[in-house]
């Protein structure tokens, strides 16, 4: 069962979201990211295998060019 917890800021909730989703959904990267026009810039990451940290930002148009 999910249940609701208050965070004290933007970095400790989204880094209880992505353990949650990873332990839930078992995939190797979970991310949260914003974008500047064609760049993601990563905010935070839960990484188990790719090598994507936080702030690592891709260049290019997104779908063709992830330039770590």
């Amino acid at each position: 069962m999910f249940t609701t917890t208050s965070f004290p800021d933007f970095d400790s909730a989204a880094q209880a979201t992505l353990t949650y989703l990873h332990q839930r959904m078992g995939l190797s990267l979970w991310m949260i990211t914003r974008t500047e026009v064609d760049n993601w810039i990563v905010l935070q990451a839960q990484d188990n295998g790719y090598g994507v940290k936080r702030g690592m930002c891709s260049i290019g148009p997104i779908p063709f060019a992830p330039a770590w």
